[in-house]
């Protein structure tokens, strides 16, 4: 009786186990699929790009001596904890070349950085740059909600937020050279240059990184431009549209309480829904720093991978 027992079950477990069976072999079968559907994408961008010219420059630098009622842009650093980098960040941005210019630090550091940041700004202002330093409360909402915490805090009239991460160096002409873009079309929300690397040839990791970057930005992105096709937003090196910014929600989204770890790619959605569209400019790199150990490209990744499936199912 035993004997017939264990055949009896195990006749029974059979048909579980064959559906088991072919729902991951159903599921994998996906998975391959998906792999060579991104394969052939990425083929196609890139026989394109063979095809294409260098990245054409954008429009000549604007004559700001020439041009009157220059639109106010609000150059905005978000910084946390940023003490090897933030005296370059701010004379970079001190040194932009904009007459109806204002820079605000976003600060949400706890350690050295603050006093650092707090003398720096303290010479700049006696140097006559309109420049200040902003802090909220608490961290809520982390780099997302000290976005939003300087959007709430624009100076008035600020028609235009530049904005650029602590590791980044925007050379001086950078917004002349990108607000032509924005200010020959109305429904243009956003400009932003692709990157260049201060340390792409530090180590083999960094190396790959650059790679993958310009995969993106001259290839990817440079498509999508050209054929006017949705854009991310690549959250720093570039130029919104305060108009754009607030009819898309703001960072935090209209709830006021998004939870999505890439906050630039929500936004630039948000933004292409609210009627606004971006540009991709190949022919400006701003130079930046990729992360150098394999631990802290990790934590990147994870970010921007789980980020964009947020965004995902949000949208």
């Amino acid at each position: 009786p035993g004997g017939r027992r264990r055949r009896t079950c195990a006749v029974l477990m059979l048909p579980v186990s064959a559906s088991i069976l072919c729902l991951l072999a159903l599921l994998k079968l996906g998975l391959v699929l998906l792999l060579v559907a991104a394969s052939l994408h990425l083929l196609r961008l890139g026989l394109w790009s063979l095809r294409q010219p260098a990245p054409a420059l954008p429009p000549p630098p604007l004559d700001t001596d020439a041009t009157p009622q220059l639109p106010r842009i609000t150059v905005q650093l978000p910084m946390y904890n940023e003490q090897a980098v933030a005296a370059r960040a701010i004379a970079a941005a001190c040194a932009l070349d904009w007459p109806a210019l204002s820079i605000d630090v976003l600060d949400d550091s706890t350690d050295a950085t603050r006093a650092l940041i707090d003398r720096l700004v303290a010479e700049r202002q006696q140097q006559g740059i309109d420049i200040r330093v902003l802090r909220r409360p608490d961290r809520r909402g982390y780099k997302a909600g000290n976005l939003a915490y300087g959007l709430s805090r624009l100076p008035q009239g600020c028609d235009f937020v530049a904005l650029f991460d602590a590791d980044f160096v925007p050379p001086p002409d950078f917004l002349r050279r990108l607000m032509p873009l924005l200010l020959a079309d109305e429904t243009i929300g956003f400009v932003q240059s692709r990157w260049g690397y201060l340390n792409e040839r530090q180590n083999l990791l960094t190396r790959m990184q650059a790679l993958i970057l310009d995969g993106l930005m001259l290839v990817e992105q440079a498509y999508l431009d050209a054929h006017a096709l949705p854009l991310q937003w690549n959250g720093t090196s570039g130029i919104f549209r305060t108009a754009a910014l607030k009819k898309a929600g703001g960072w935090l989204g209209e709830s006021g309480a998004t939870s999505v770890l890439t906050e630039d790619l929500d936004v630039a959605y948000r933004a292409l829904l609210a009627g606004y569209r971006g540009r991709h400019v190949s022919a400006i790199a701003v130079p930046s720093e990729l992360p150098a150990a394999m631990a802290a490209f990790r934590v990147q990744q994870q970010r921007w991978v789980g980020g964009g499936a947020q965004v995902l199912r949000s949208l």
